[in-house]
């Protein structure tokens, strides 16, 4: 496990902004693009997202942490950082198909558990058990409220439960694409 710099960012975001992409072709109002969404535009909205997470990176507000060699990534996970309450938002951890069922996510769950911080996170109810068997608790259903600037992403998590590995009340913010984000794609869809 290591924690690399810059070897696999642009790989690691490429596959978060196609995950974010699936999610939001299907869950909000680009739904209506989905049939006639081309090489190029997929690209284009690739990219968009890509450079949110390099934003974030560059802001040191995203922790990367990867389960590699030199040269082939296994699995990652993408934290946002809250310095303020030494606090993360796991908002993924990943492992590549080919490498499942190793192993390698618990490894990368337990290696961000070791930095003795806060972690909130976001699961689907099925994956519930997997975080409680590794000293996570349920916190409650994921509670997402009508916030202004965060109406068209809603769908995405509904039936998500928050989870946490403390059992103080966390106020740890989550990544959500805003609105914005989501017309700036949807424009880039009706060129």
């Amino acid at each position: 496990m290591e924690n690399i710099k810059d070897n696999f960012n642009n790989e690691i975001f490429k596959i978060e902004a196609k995950s974010l992409l699936q999610d939001l072709m299907l869950n909000t109002i680009l739904f209506q693009y989905y049939r006639n969404i081309d090489t190029e535009k997929i690209n284009k909205i690739i990219d968009y997202i890509k450079n949110i997470f390099n934003e974030y990176h560059k802001l040191k507000q995203l922790h990367i942490l990867t389960y590699c060699n030199d040269k082939t990534l296994y699995g990652y996970s993408l934290s946002f950082i809250h310095n303020k309450i030494n606090g993360l938002y796991l908002h993924k951890i990943h492992v590549n198909e080919q490498y499942r069922n190793r192993g390698i996510g618990t490894s990368i769950l337990k290696a961000l558990q070791n930095e003795n911080c806060k972690i909130t996170l976001l699961c689907l109810k099925k994956k519930e058990k997997f975080y409680i068997k590794n000293g996570f608790h349920y916190v409650k259903p994921f509670p997402m409220l009508n916030y202004e600037n965060y109406k068209l992403s809603r769908k995405i998590y509904n039936g998500l439960s928050l989870m946490s590995n403390n059992k103080e009340k966390n106020d740890i913010s989550i990544f959500l694409l805003k609105d914005i984000d989501i017309n700036n794609i949807a424009n880039i869809l009706k060129i």
